[in-house]
């Protein structure tokens, strides 16, 4: 990168976490932790968001975040 030399970080003897839009989606279906992770909770959420009709779900993201941006 840039020329400069970049280490190998040796992922046997360290811990390695990774943040990206993946907290932020298990945030909008509201299985964040302390839920934890939970594949049939996340289906099911996801599932229940993806049949609400859009008017419908963006009134409820509306009466949650009343500051939310007509973006």
């Amino acid at each position: 990168m840039d020329n400069i030399v970049q280490l190998d970080p040796d992922f046997t003897s360290m811990e390695f976490y990774g943040l990206s839009e993946f907290y932020y989606t298990l945030e909008t279906l509201k299985v964040t932790p302390p839920v934890g992770y939970n594949y049939s909770l996340v289906l099911h959420k996801t599932q229940e968001i993806c049949s609400t009709p859009w008017t419908t779900y963006l009134s409820k993201l509306k009466k949650e975040n009343p500051n939310l941006s007509k973006e």
